[in-house]
Parts: C-alpha cells; structure tokens; sequence
C-alpha cells in the first residue's frame, strides 16, 4: 500500500512545483503590463520625445520589475529620446547619466532592436560617454534594421556627423540610404537634405557623390541646402 502510494506524492508534489513556477512566471509577465509605457518605438521627433519622456517613470518600474526582458528596457529606453534635441529637457547632464544605464541595458537584453542600437549611438556620440563605442552601435541599428525607414532621417543625422562618415561601413550604409531615398522613398528627401545640412564636410562629399550617381538631377537641391 505504502509503496504505490509514494508514486502518487511524487507526482502531486511534481504538479504543484510545475504549477506554482507557472503561477510565478505569468505574474512576471502580467504585472509589468499594468505599469508599461504607451511607447513602443523610438520617437523620432520633439513632440513624440516629450509624449514619451511623461511615461518615464512607469517605464522604468515595469523594465526593473520584469528584470531581463528586453522590450521593456527599450521602451524605458525611449522615455530619454527627448535628449536627442538639444535643450529639450531641464537638467540635462544628469538625465544623460540615467539613460545610459537605461540604454545600456537595452542594448544587452534586446540586442535585435535597431532603434534602441541608434538611441545608444546618438546619445553616446552627442554627450561623449566615456568607453563607448557610437559607431560600432551605428552599425549595430544598420546591420539589425537596415530598412526601417521611420529611423532613416534620425540614423542619417547620426551617420553624418561627428565623423561617423570616415568608417567604411558607415559609408556603405549611407551609400545605400541615398541609393534608396532617391530610387524608392521619395518621401525621405526632405530628411537627406536636413542631415546634408547638418553634416560634417566628409559626410557632405558623401552624400553628394552618391545623389551623383544615383539621381543628378537631385544634386542641386542637395547642394543648395548648405547655403540656407
């Protein structure tokens, strides 16, 4: 009697460790729903920024709370995009501090996220972060999303500026930005000439050569924009 019984403890016991680690994870996953933010992507202008900046707080409790789970730490991430326009927040410097704690987490538990790869290299290369890489994380957001083209007008500014042109690869990248702005998204013309604008000579040169080649009819309006 006592020995078929012990294989029906085990079996119950069994079940109620399965059940009881069942119960645990769906609390893991459903708790931090209540808290997340409403934002799912990166902002990619002022005002989405400073929508998204508002949700901070809950963000950052529901990526603490779920511990490793990578969309939340990128949507905690997105709550600090506003710093990508300058003064668009009070107390800048300090802000730049938490974001990077946020944004390198980000990068280490949604590591297929291109945004959360270009948020880390715009900000790095904009306040300098000591032992980062903005490029190697410019290449990262190319290589994980080439064709995402909501993050194409902010990925241009960051390819053209602080010297990101003078990497080969990000020179390929922006080659084949400009091949499919001119061939395929019209929409994104606007966006090449603000970053053409706002670019370092190298960059300009780039991006010159490449509208050349592609649609020289375009190169006038392109040029044109250095003198505005």
């Amino acid at each position: 009697m006592a020995a078929s019984f012990r294989p029906l403890v085990v079996f119950r016991a069994t079940m109620y460790l399965f059940a009881s680690a069942l119960a645990a994870f769906s609390l893991w996953t459903f708790l931090p729903e209540l808290a997340r933010s409403g934002t799912h992507r990166l902002p990619t202008d002022p005002a989405a920024a400073a929508a998204a900046a508002s949700a901070r707080s809950p963000a950052s409790r529901a990526a603490r709370f779920a511990s490793i789970r990578g969309d939340l730490w990128a949507e905690s991430a997105f709550t600090y995009a506003a710093l990508l326009w300058p003064d668009s927040e009070a107390g800048t410097a300090l802000l730049a501090n938490d974001a990077r704690g946020v944004v390198e987490r980000a990068t280490a538990y949604a590591p297929y996220d291109s945004s959360v790869w270009l948020l880390a290299a715009s900000l790095g290369a904009r306040f300098k972060w000591q032992d980062s890489d903005p490029i190697s994380a410019l290449k990262m957001s190319y290589y994980t999303g080439p064709n995402e083209i909501d993050l194409i007008p902010l990925r241009l500014v960051a390819a053209t500026r602080s010297g990101a042109a003078a990497d080969n690869d990000v020179q390929r990248f922006l080659e084949r930005d400009v091949r499919m702005i001119l061939r395929r998204w019209p929409e994104l013309k606007p966006a090449l000439v603000a970053a053409y604008k706002a670019a370092d000579p190298r960059a300009q040169r780039l991006l010159e050569n490449a509208a050349a080649e592609n649609d020289p009819a375009f190169l006038p309006t392109l040029r044109a924009a250095r003198s505005r």
